[in-house]
């Protein structure tokens, strides 16, 4: 495996080296307070190890000053403290010069410190000042990132591993490639005096080629290798062919200083396969696919102290494949802490390779750990943390494999089996957190296990119905990943209708959600659910009802022509889709009978309208009629015309006959 283990102990050395060179301040210094108004506070920086003029990874530091009546310049200077107290600096840039109106500026490439830190500007040449209060700037998280390539060869410019740091304000986390060594390095920080704890982890979520039992991944029941185990296998695997290559990609914000990084690379096996394992440079010639892509996103938030680590496992050969593997998880420390609640209640525990731990009984399930056993909760020398699992390993085991292994510390590794659908995937997921003491290792590994959990969803009321419209409601809890919602809807528990996706953003409680449908039926009932979904699952929410509004059938009376013996009536019908308007349409008289006057009825017609619908509905005078309008003196028949709807009356209207016998003039 690949470490660069001097890159922290060789800065400490630096750290005390610079500060012994440059002494205790003059009291004749020129300057004697500043201000570095550039960068913001705070704000976070990677150097490109790669590209020291990456325009991208460049920092501009400016301020102003104040002296004491002599012109002079100043160094910039990082500063934190020590687990002891002291305070110690870096230098990014030394006698930057100071314009005639006591302001400086400097440009160039971000130091790869590797920590977080308060940049200042001291008097040049004066060492680090007793007292720092005059010399105020912004606290910056400063890190760095590098590739690793082949130079030469018939795979010159494969990248076969990488390094990538990110310093925040309460925690420092570098990453290497699955082969690499996973999570390499993970450093709480204490807010304020910004000093460095232990290094809790020595690696982890990676696999290694060094063990004597097997290699850390099986493919189809076969060795197989990640792209930094492949280029160290054998003596001269640098050069086979089919050696994969690492895509690699890494952003940070530079506002909160989280940090994402993407790798990709396809997994391999030796070719011809090995009788035997582990491999050597005579039964190993040559690397093919294993038809396996694997695809890997970290991220680094909570202030630098959590990182989330998102491993896909894909078919790219269109065929199925048995994946089976242990994560190793390394400690640099033979004194390091473990807590698996399941088995040690509150019990944290030292342990010796051979030992084994049952797995646990369900997911989400963390892990506790720290640095050094033997140390107080909450030593600035130590380090508490947590690993957490979403899917449960199947096997819990204590080896002395690993990185750690030529340190005599601490190696575990977590076992893993997955099947991978032909043209599908397999995802693992872990979180790996840590902090200064129990208390907030147990915080952020709650955080870290809601954020394996499918998001809550409860379904709620139904409001504004109308006839062909609601609006519907519920509530989704994110378990904070990002989670979308929808509503599915329909006239059975079948559904068979849903709402656009909407996003329930990635909070850790139930927030209100709500979605208008419309183009329903009228009085017809409806089933809904809220339905939520995360990288963790779906959530489906109970089922409920609403009925929309019934229309009320109405039949309208237009303007009634009459002709001859016959009046025509249009009519107009309205409600609810398959409902008709049927009713009557009755004409009478009043005529004298016995000094009484009695109705006569002297036309019926009835009709039957679809909803919509509209219709000229024609009565014709009966005999009674006609009798009654040629004995009428006036030569016309005023008769009234009763619209009903069923048995309800819609209308009365006058209706005039006339007769139509002609009359000469006298």
């Amino acid at each position: 495996m690949l470490r660069n283990l001097g890159s922290r102990a060789g800065l400490g050395v630096a750290v005390l080296l610079l500060s012994a060179i440059f002494g205790v301040a003059s009291a004749n210094a020129a300057v004697t307070s500043s201000h570095v108004t550039v960068p913001s506070n705070p704000s976070f920086f990677q150097e490109n190890d790669n590209n020291a003029n990456d325009p991208a990874h460049q920092i501009t530091i400016s301020g102003t000053t104040t002296n004491n009546g002599t012109a002079g310049n100043v160094d910039l200077i990082c500063t934190f403290q020590t687990a002891a107290g002291a305070t110690v600096d870096s230098v990014i840039h030394s006698d930057v010069p100071v314009s005639p109106t006591g302001t400086f500026t400097f440009s160039g490439t971000v130091p790869g410190f590797e920590r977080a830190c308060v940049i200042r500007a001291v008097p040049a040449g004066g060492g680090l000042p007793a007292d720092l209060s005059p010399f105020t700037g912004p606290t910056v998280g400063l890190g760095q990132f590098d590739i690793e390539t082949l130079t030469s060869g018939p795979n010159n410019g494969n990248i076969f591993t990488f390094a990538d740091n990110a310093a925040q304000l309460t925690g420092d986390g570098n990453y290497h490639s699955l082969g690499g060594g996973g999570i390499f390095d993970a450093f709480p920080i204490q807010p304020g005096t910004l000093v460095l704890g232990s290094d809790l982890y020595f690696g982890g979520d990676y696999v290694s080629n060094a063990n004597a039992d097997r290699s850390d991944l099986e493919i189809d029941g076969a060795p197989a290798y990640a792209a930094a185990t492949a280029e160290d296998l054998v003596s001269g695997s640098e050069n086979f062919s089919g050696l994969p290559a690492i895509t690699f990609s890494s952003s940070q914000d530079p506002t909160t200083g989280n940090l994402t990084v993407h790798e990709s690379e396809t997994l391999v096996k030796c070719e011809p396969t090995p009788a035997t394992y582990p491999a050597t440079a005579t039964s190993c010639t040559s690397f093919a696919s294993t038809g396996v892509k694997f695809e890997r996103t970290i991220v680094q938030d909570q202030g630098g102290r959590q990182a989330h680590f998102t491993d896909t496992y894909s078919s790219v050969d269109g065929q199925a494949h048995a994946l089976d593997l242990r994560y190793g998880q390394d400690f640099d420390n033979a004194d390091a802490g473990f807590n698996f609640p399941w088995v040690d209640a509150a019990a944290y525990k030292t342990h010796t390779a051979g030992q084994t731990i049952a797995p646990p009984p369900s997911a989400p399930a963390t892990v506790f750990v720290n640095f050094d056993n033997t140390l107080g909760d909450g030593s600035l020398l130590s380090a508490q943390g947590a690993i957490t699992f979403a899917q449960a390993p199947s096997a819990l085991k204590f080896l002395t494999n690993g990185l750690s292994a030529s340190n005599g510390a601490t190696h575990l590794f977590a076992s893993f089996a997955r099947s991978i659908p032909a043209g599908g995937s397999a995802t693992l997921r872990t979180a790996y957190s840590w902090a200064f003491t129990i208390a907030d290792a147990h915080t952020l590994a709650a955080t870290a296990e809601q954020s394996f959990t499918a998001p809550g969803a409860t379904t709620g009321s139904a409001s504004s119905i109308t006839t062909t419209g609601a609006t519907v409601s519920g509530s989704v809890n994110p378990s904070a990943q990002a989670t979308t919602y929808q509503f599915q809807f329909g006239t059975s528990t079948s559904y068979g209708s849903s709402t656009a996706v909407a996003s329930a953003g990635s909070g850790t409680s139930a927030t209100a959600v709500s979605s208008a449908l419309t183009g329903l039926k009228p009085n017809t009932t409806y089933h809904y659910r809220v339905v939520a979904t995360n990288a963790s699952g779906t959530t489906n929410g109970a089922d409920a009802t609403f009925k929309t509004k019934n229309i009320p059938t109405r039949l309208k009376v237009g303007k009634v022509k009459v002709k001859g013996n016959t009046a025509s009536v249009p009519l107009s019908c309205a409600g609810n889709p398959g409902v008709k308007c049927k009713g009557t349409l009755t004409e009478t008289i009043k005529v004298k009978a016995k000094h009484k006057k009695k109705t006569v009825t002297v036309g019926k017609a009835s009709f039957s309208i679809a909803a919509a619908g509209k219709k000229t509905v024609k009565v014709t005078l009966n005999s009674k009629g006609r009798k009654a309008l040629a004995k009428a003196k006036s030569h016309k028949l005023r008769a009234t015309l009763t619209v009903k709807l069923g048995s309800k009356k819609v209308a009365s209207k006058t209706v005039t006959f006339k007769h139509k016998a002609k009359h000469k003039k006298k």
